[in-house]
């Protein structure tokens, strides 16, 4: 069988049906001829049955990744001319260890991560999500430490126990592209957030190496909208109609040509859902 370049990877976990969701609207992105360039597939899939090969020199990691799957030709994902990866995966799935004593399972798991953090880090620019030496989707954080990034990028930020906060949409970013959740059943579906939050969203999205981000908040006392935490791996299906803007902008962002569509409707730029809390000015 002959061999086929991955020019675009989505790896999703095993159960996560989010991440098959997208993958399978990004590969809609792409022309019948082109879709054979992009794979999606679930992390055991690659990490049980790739091998891995990292060049490094002069700073700079090159890489060839084969993967070989029963009843497919092999595939190959290179650094020069790989395009967009975007990795949801957070499991590193191993061979069962059979009678492997747990210190060296163990050893081997983390061997097996820092193969897969050198990889993704030696992608660059090509890998969605910066990865990290204790997460390779994004930031892994507690919300306490989420509200303490976002308030250092200027956004507000729920204080105390959440006694008293009304429910309130989640924020989505992708790149440069920032909507709320929408679902309200009206133009003010698409409304952009007001600017300076969205400036505020995107300080915090691009100092952390995220290209995807879900903000999620709550609505204080007074009605107005107040961050209390993030995750970088969001179910972009709860973004309702916003994803007519989301997928493109992530499709975009990794190299896919963007899929036709309607212009959106036109709304005040600064306008906020029906029904949702209000934001600071």
């Amino acid at each position: 069988m002959t061999e086929r370049r991955v020019r675009w990877l989505v790896v999703h976990d095993l159960h996560d049906a989010a991440g098959v969701w997208l993958g399978n609207r990004l590969r809609a992105c792409l022309r019948a001829d082109a879709a054979d360039a992009m794979l999606v597939l679930p992390a055991p899939a690659l990490t049980l049955h790739a091998r891995f090969d990292l060049r490094i020199a002069g700073g700079r990691t090159e890489s060839t990744v084969r993967l070989r799957l029963p009843g497919r030709p092999e595939q190959t994902v290179e650094s020069t001319s790989v395009a967009g990866v975007l990795w949801r995966a957070h499991a590193v799935w191993m061979p069962a260890p059979g009678r492997l004593p747990t210190a060296e399972a163990s050893y081997q798991a983390m061997e097996r991560h820092a193969l897969l953090l050198a990889w993704l880090h030696g992608l660059g620019a090509a890998c969605a999500n910066r990865p990290r030496a204790d997460s390779l989707n994004g930031p892994a954080w507690s919300p306490a430490t989420w509200c303490a990034k976002a308030a250092a990028c200027g956004l507000p930020v729920a204080v105390g126990p959440g006694a008293g906060l009304q429910a309130a949409p989640a924020l989505f970013v992708v790149d440069d592209c920032v909507r709320w959740q929408a679902g309200c059943g009206d133009a003010t579906d698409r409304a952009a957030p007001a600017v300076a939050l969205q400036q505020a969203v995107l300080r915090l999205a691009r100092s952390e190496g995220c290209t995807c981000l879900a903000l999620y908040g709550a609505g204080d006392a007074r009605g107005r909208w107040r961050f209390t935490a993030a995750d970088p791996c969001p179910d972009l299906r709860r973004a309702g109609g916003a994803d007519e803007l989301l997928i493109p902008a992530l499709a975009r962002r990794l190299g896919l040509p963007a899929p036709a569509q309607r212009p959106p409707q036109r709304a005040d730029a600064h306008a906020l859902p029906t029904g949702a809390p209000a934001v600071p000015a």
